[in-house]
């Protein structure tokens, strides 16, 4: 399986982020200027850190679901243990006036440790008050729980989407990948540590979220490959079946003018009877003439252009060289004169081949792809079953609503 790009979110916040976008980046590059990640914390923070000390993040306290699991997903579970554990690497890569865990139902941690941070931070939580920091130390349990839940169970899902494809990852295509990130962006083994140390992760953490990036993107592989190849006879088979497609509309060439009343209209066109031009006329009047005309004359109009249908239908039905009678829209009074008509012609497939060799590939890939994402996601959330309290979208408890924000239909999350 060829190297994934970015098509999961990582296990652990922005630290992982960078991490992961580095192991994806660096696989199979000759340069030695690969993606640079830093330490999690930046120098102002582990100040900070010092200057408070703060203690170890911890998931001490949190509630604990039935029998240790937070949700199965069909044959996987995902246990209370890896649950925290990804929480606390959540927290960890915050900034220091955040970085706890909050515990429900009273947070009374997360409270005192805002507090204590704001006077440092230049943060506004020292003048506020316990009520108002317990609500934001809620709102940020519910925002860390619904994020790492979210993300531990598209794994399982993803992990479960190849298995049903018959796709797998080799270890040795997964440690190369992890190998070659090490060389590029760590010269020891033990700043390397020191960076996993510093996200809240674990080598095993690395090992298994590069392995569902594989498997993400062999999905979007193996969905391309159903698709087919595209030789002569499958374009010139779309082009039989989608001709409408390559209609080249008529269009016409006529002289128009526009005036307020019927009246003005008729002297118009008796005018232009009698010999004067188009353009000579419309010098002389005051309203504003219809748009795409120049001197009186629009050419290659479109049918549907005009939206206003008692004038976009005449001149539309209108024959060549007869000057017409006056059309009225709520715009004005109009009268004009087809000058040439072209009529519609289909392109020849000799002429849109490339073209359709160039974009009926993508199209057809994307169709596929929102087709099984769509499939995807509605077969593993019916196996998806998550304990009360840690319910979220990817749940088959989940209620949807009309407020529920819409998914991104392309991408496998």
């Amino acid at each position: 399986m060829r190297r994934p790009g970015r098509t999961t979110r990582p296990p652990h916040g922005l630290a992982a982020a960078l991490l992961l976008s580095g192991v994806l980046a660096s696989c199979g590059s000759s340069s030695s200027g690969g993606s640079s990640a830093g330490p999690a914390k930046t120098a102002k923070a582990s100040a900070i850190d010092a200057a408070l000390k703060l203690p170890p993040v911890t998931t001490a306290g949190l509630p604990q679901a039935p029998g240790g699991i937070v949700a199965r997903v069909g044959p996987y579970t995902i246990t209370q243990t890896a649950y925290e554990h990804a929480l606390a690497a959540e927290v960890d890569a915050e900034p220091p006036a955040t970085r706890v865990v909050p515990v429900p139902p009273h947070f009374a941690g997360c409270v005192a440790h805002m507090k204590a941070a704001a006077p440092a931070t230049g943060a506004s939580a020292a003048a506020a008050s316990p009520a108002t920091l317990e609500q934001e130390c809620k709102k940020k349990y519910e925002t860390l729980r619904e994020t790492v839940l979210d993300r531990l169970i598209t794994n399982q899902w993803l992990i479960g989407g190849a298995s049903e494809l018959g796709l797998k990852v080799g270890e040795s295509e997964v440690q190369q990948n992890i190998a070659e990130f090490k060389r590029h962006n760590f010269p020891t083994e033990a700043k390397f540590n020191a960076y996993l140390k510093s996200s809240g992760q674990t080598l095993g953490d690395l090992i298994f979220q590069t392995r569902v990036e594989f498997l993400s993107q062999g999905i979007r592989n193996a969905i391309k490959r159903k698709v087919g190849s595209f030789p002569s006879s499958r374009i010139a088979a779309y082009y039989e079946a989608h001709k409408h497609l390559y209609v080249v509309p008529e269009t016409r060439d006529f002289e128009i003018a526009r005036t307020k009343t019927r009246a003005e209209a008729l002297e118009v066109k008796r005018e232009i009877a009698s010999g004067e031009s188009f353009a000579s006329v419309v010098k002389t009047l005051p309203l504003k003439q219809p748009i795409f005309s120049k001197e009186g004359l629009v050419k290659r109009l479109k049918s549907g252009v005009y939206n206003e249908p008692p004038l976009n239908n005449a001149i539309f039905r209108a024959r060549t060289g007869v000057l017409s009678r006056p059309v009225h829209i709520f715009l004005g009074w109009y009268v004009f004169e087809v000058k040439r008509i072209q009529s519609s012609r289909l392109k020849p497939l000799s002429e849109v081949a490339a073209n359709i060799k160039k974009t009926l590939p993508e199209q057809l890939q994307q169709k596929a792809l929102v087709a099984y994402i769509k499939a995807w996601r509605r077969r593993w959330t019916v196996l998806t079953d998550c304990a009360s309290g840690y319910v979220v979208r990817r749940c088959r408890q989940f209620k949807v609503t009309s407020s529920t924000p819409a998914e991104d239909a392309y991408t496998l999350n």
